[in-house]
């Protein structure tokens, strides 16, 4: 058995947007399922005057967000025989376009999760 899952769902105001793939299947007994999620959120818009305050409010934007915040999960429980792993990195992107600056918050997560058919 395989299933597929695609989900794309997106706020009114287009300001939000959640993308979801995950891939279900059994395996002589063991069940494995993988998915990636990416949200995507317009934190704000900014009214760019000229290259100076451009200049400006990206070096403020990046120093106050500098670095992507990264997280890895490994568990394993063996009495319910399921090991998951997860991997999450969240972080800003600074999009220009005309005289507006876009600050986009970006969060992409993958997820495994291993299953071992209960033995009766």
């Amino acid at each position: 058995m395989r299933e597929m899952i695609f989900k794309n769902m997106m706020s009114k105001d287009k300001r939000f947007n959640e993308t979801l793939m995950a891939d279900i299947f059994e395996h002589r007994g063991i069940s494995h399922a993988f998915e990636r999620r990416i949200i995507v959120k317009i934190i704000d818009i900014l009214e760019l005057r000229d290259n100076e305050h451009a200049k400006d409010l990206l070096y403020g934007e990046l120093h106050q967000h500098h670095h992507p915040e990264t997280y890895i999960v490994h568990r394993v429980d063996r009495s319910r025989g399921l090991e998951e792993q997860l991997c999450k990195v969240v972080g800003y992107q600074y999009i220009i376009a005309g005289t507006q600056l876009f600050i986009v918050k970006l969060s992409c997560c993958s997820r495994r999760v291993v299953r071992k058919a209960s033995v009766a």
